[in-house]
């Protein structure tokens, strides 16, 4: 599997516990490691490539043709479309990958390998966490619309095989992940190997075997994140502060 690593100023902060969980859990001697970002934020690429690329059976860095857009939801956009030009008409990779942001965690040893196991065992095109997508009421009712792979998730070596709509998110102010989602929810596989604890912070032990964060959402309470670490889980997304590696680390969690 090639896992892809976007990196920018507004996630830097995350390098030195991310590296250090993704150490913690290595090596990863069968599976590729490229690094992305756009030029102006290269030199924490590269600061994040010499911190974990020994991992990797082979470790690459690739800088974008330009800056591009800033800010959320066009940043995100931004990296996910040059990356996927990158990996179709440049690298032309064969590998289907995992977009791992810098706030997803390792949560076991091996996790890439359970990972890709469950990817070749489940017929679809991509692997993820599918989840409502929503929207507010005037009076702060949460509606469910229908549902979307969040974008944290492995797609196929060639994304146009189940998703058109890729080539177009640049020019959209609304999530990559949601706009995408008609054409590849259907060709996703949920997997309870994700866990999607959407912004979360301050991970702690509560007692054995119930770890879990602090929501800072300021979400409605009916939609909440800040649940335990579920025991099937392999890799965790949206602790945006670190904790949850620092934590893992601390206590030599190898399982």
């Amino acid at each position: 599997m090639l896992i892809v690593i976007p990196v920018s100023v507004s996630d830097s902060k995350l390098i030195e516990d991310f590296s250090a969980c993704l150490n913690h859990f290595g090596p990863y001697s069968t599976h590729e490691l490229l690094v992305v970002s756009r030029p102006a934020d290269a030199g924490y690429a590269v600061a994040l490539l010499n911190k974990i690329k020994s991992k990797f059976k082979t470790a690459d860095i690739y800088a974008f043709p330009e800056d591009g857009k800033t800010g959320w939801p066009q940043g995100p956009n931004f990296y996910w479309q040059e990356t996927i030009k990158h990996l179709k008409y440049q690298r032309k990779t064969k590998l289907p990958w995992l977009w791992m942001e810098l706030d997803m965690t390792p949560l076991t040893r091996n996790w890439i390998n359970i990972l890709e196991q469950e990817y070749k065992k489940c017929g679809k095109y991509c692997l993820g966490w599918t989840q409502n997508t929503t929207t507010l009421t005037d009076d702060g009712i949460i509606v469910p619309l229908t549902k979307h792979l969040v974008g944290a998730a492995v797609y196929p070596p060639d994304i146009d095989v189940c998703c058109t709509i890729w080539k177009y998110v640049d020019r959209l102010a609304t999530a990559f992940d949601v706009l995408c989602q008609n054409e590849l929810v259907p060709n996703t596989h949920h997997s309870n190997l994700f866990q999607h604890c959407f912004r979360t912070q301050n991970y702690k032990e509560f007692a054995p075997n119930c770890i879990k964060g602090e929501d800072h959402n300021e979400f409605p309470d009916e939609l909440r994140f800040d649940f335990p670490i579920d025991s099937n889980a392999v890799i965790h997304h949206g602790c945006d502060d670190g904790s949850l590696a620092r934590l893992l680390i601390s206590k030599k969690i190898l399982k």
